[in-house]
């Protein structure tokens, strides 16, 4: 569905991502790993047209459509949806009016999928249907960070990026992201999440990729990853 192919991009002069591959197939949920400052949100941006960064060279392609070049609004109408590190929502506006403003129907693409509209993510939600006239600026972290997964899932997307979704978040908060994750991946929805939370990412990814100063330097299935100590700690810092 979605391919990187050989991505580099810049913040002025510093050469932050250096020839970055990954795949994302339909259906399937990509994590990428890695600790702060080693590309993983870059490349989220990168792939969603966003800048800074400066992409120099290297392909974009989803579903066959090179992406590189193109206004990040036009990216997003081709099926992405996006939940930005820091939630970005709009303080004065109410969560049902976050998700309303947004919605669009889902693409051809998307037969047999779930289609996204007010009472599937309240359904998903029950916190947000009882905040809905709340605005953005009095709901918890737990309920802003809801609210952006459900903003991005209003776009009806073919596929999800996610960075950093559990930042911030208490530990029950972070089991109930992964529960909401779990059900989003069932649903048959394809996600790239970047995660600092390595047992999140393992319980609910399909492969991993490990990012290194701007390189994938490893890549495989979660329990390949947890099987290989060395690994987790020199470029996660866990040892389990």
């Amino acid at each position: 569905m979605l391919e990187v192919r050989d991505i580099h991009s810049y913040y002025g002069l510093a050469h932050v991502l250096q020839g970055v591959s990954l795949a994302v197939p339909a259906k399937t949920v990509i994590a990428l790993l890695g600790r702060n400052g080693m590309g993983k949100t870059t490349l989220i941006r990168s792939i969603m047209g966003l800048s800074p960064p400066v992409v120099r060279s290297g392909s974009v392609v989803f579903r066959g459509e090179e992406l590189r070049g193109k206004a990040a609004n036009e990216i997003a109408r081709k099926g992405l949806g996006l939940v930005p590190q820091g939630r970005r929502l709009f303080p004065s506006l109410t969560a049902q009016e976050h998700l309303t403003m947004v919605r669009r129907a889902p693409s051809g693409d998307g037969a047999g999928r779930v289609c996204w509209d007010l009472p599937r993510i309240y359904e998903l939600f029950p916190r947000l249907a009882e905040r809905k006239n709340h605005r953005g600026g009095q709901l918890s972290g737990g309920e802003r960070q809801m609210l952006a997964i459900a903003r991005a899932l209003m776009t009806n997307p073919d596929l999800l990026l996610m960075d950093e979704p559990s930042e911030g978040l208490a530990p029950l908060l972070v089991q109930r992201l992964r529960e909401e994750l779990t059900e989003l991946k069932t649903s048959g929805l394809s996600i790239l999440l970047v995660e600092q939370n390595v047992r999140l990412a393992l319980a609910v990814a399909d492969h991993v990729h490990i990012i290194e100063r701007g390189r994938i330097v490893y890549q495989g299935r979660p329990a390949e990853l947890q099987a290989e100590r060395a690994i987790m700690q020199k470029y996660l810092g866990v040892g389990v």
